[in-house]
């Protein structure tokens, strides 16, 4: 989406053109003040990043007030692939690559030469999977991870795909690897512009690209701070307008010299190797799935209880059978089907009925968040409940050895001669490991506390400790 200049106007390449004797960022700055007709100099400045794999990242010059315009780009800014030509015909992230390395190839002559400049190179992007080395085994490396599977088995056949089409268009492989990787961890997606007639599209933003992700816990309060809204680990927002045009504000007061971070999309941390080539040291938005093999677990059953539980399956948990396996992901910060809503425990309780008229009853009250459930939660007593958080604990214990047996794995492999991509799996695993210990642990304190139980009282007493009116036994529905 261009926006529409008045005669004499000057084009992006007239704008984006470095004046000798500067460095790559002071030009950068220099160009894209030109083009929104703000100093930016005296607002921010590109520096190096002082969190894990931030490479350069952008810094606060001065003290900014919490809503206050950082920067703003016009349209014009960006770096886009072109409407017709050779670009035009391949798919978005395709053309995009392709679009930063004929820009590349132009040197100086390019009014992008100080952006790409400051780009980092195929060795600082190494962790990212375009660049990954053939030879490296996901699969193998990230075996105790079924998120990171489950993503990178999507992620790396459509990244081999974009290769192989930029090879057949005649780029070299390595360069492909690079502009890929370059492409899919700093894009922004664009809007249909303001009549809403365009494709969307993706986009490479000098600048604003360079900000990193603030996704680690805030120093000031913690999780528990974050959770309830006090305190964030994000300094910026970003808007990008229907014509393609951008602006930062900051979210919160910023005080000189401070990185300015941007509140990403909720992303767990394996989300955030595959799209962005990263780990973080800690993620607020944390995740971790959980495979149920419906195969083992109704194994036992037979004849119309069978038949029921699979019909239920399919109604009400949305399985598409008729085997196979149940992912469940489970998310810090964000609902997940551990939370009020999900599908943990209302999967649990299913699998621990004993006939089909109990399934049949039951389970609008076990799937109350389903359209067609009952609206609310509905308490089927805490006997059944400790059952089915018995099977929940049997499930996530089950998870916790296959992620410990293949961190030893991880960590025993080549010694002497490092692998990137098992250190990644290995400090992915110690990531997810917290999220699945916290439904191990919910699920060993209702169990001990119902074990506790002796009178009516106490009954009473673990009713009021763990049964909610609005999110069911322990919020989790």
């Amino acid at each position: 989406c261009r926006s529409r200049r008045g005669p004499g106007a000057r084009s992006s390449a007239d704008v984006l053109a470095a004046q000798p004797g500067q460095g790559p960022e002071e030009a950068l700055l220099g160009q894209l003040s030109g083009l929104s007709g703000r100093d930016l100099r005296g607002a921010v400045r590109i520096g190096r990043s002082s969190m894990p794999g931030g490479g350069r990242g952008l810094f606060a010059r001065r003290d900014f007030r919490a809503g206050e315009e950082i920067f703003s780009l016009p349209p014009e800014a960006a770096l886009r692939a072109a409407a017709d030509g050779g670009e035009g015909r391949l798919p978005p992230y395709d053309a995009l690559a392709l679009a930063l390395l004929r820009e590349r190839s132009r040197g100086s002559e390019s009014p992008y030469a100080a952006y790409i400049e400051l780009l980092p190179s195929p060795e600082a992007l190494s962790d990212h999977p375009a660049l990954w080395p053939p030879e490296s085994s996901a699969e193998g490396a990230f075996g105790g991870s079924p998120r990171a599977l489950r993503l990178l088995s999507t992620a790396l056949r459509e990244l081999a795909a974009c290769a192989e089409r930029l090879a057949s268009a005649g780029v070299d492989r390595r360069d492909a690897a690079w502009a890929l990787a370059a492409v899919v961890s700093r894009e922004f997606e664009v809007a249909a512009g303001p009549d809403g007639t365009q494709p969307r599209h993706v986009a490479l933003y000098p600048l604003l690209d360079f900000m990193n992700a603030g996704v680690g816990p805030s120093p000031a309060g913690g999780v528990a701070a974050f959770l309830e809204g006090l305190a964030v680990p994000w300094s910026c927002r970003c808007v990008i307008a229907a014509d393609g045009g951008v602006r930062v504000n900051a979210a919160r007061a910023i005080a000189a010299g401070e990185e300015l971070l941007l509140a990403y999309q909720p992303l767990s941390s394996a989300e955030l190797l595959v799209n962005y080539g990263f780990l973080p040291a800690g993620n607020l938005y944390e995740g971790a799935d959980l495979v149920v093999d419906l195969d083992e677990e109704l194994a036992a059953e037979a004849g119309a209880l069978r038949e029921a539980k699979l019909a239920a399956l399919r109604r009400w948990a949305g399985w598409e059978g008729p085997g196979g396996a149940m992912v469940l992901q489970l998310r810090n910060g964000v609902e997940g089907d551990g939370d009020a809503g999900g599908l943990l425990l209302p999967l649990a309780r299913l699998l621990c009925l004993t006939s089909a008229e109990e399934v049949e009853r039951l389970c609008p009250g076990l799937f109350w968040m389903h359209p067609e459930g009952a609206g609310e939660p509905r308490s089927l007593g805490p006997a059944l409940e400790a059952i089915a958080r018995q099977r929940v604990s049997r499930w996530v214990r089950r998870a916790l050895v296959l992620s410990a047996g293949a961190a030893e794995a991880a960590r025993g492999c080549n010694p002497g001669s490092p692998d990137r991509v098992r250190e990644l799996a290995l400090r992915l695993l110690e990531l997810e490991r917290p999220v699945l210990e916290r439904e191990r642990d919910a699920a060993a304190e209702f169990c001990r506390a119902f074990l506790e139980v002796e009178s009516e009282e106490d009954l009473l007493d673990l009713e009021e400790r763990f049964w909610d009116d609005e999110t069911g036994w322990d919020g989790s529905g």
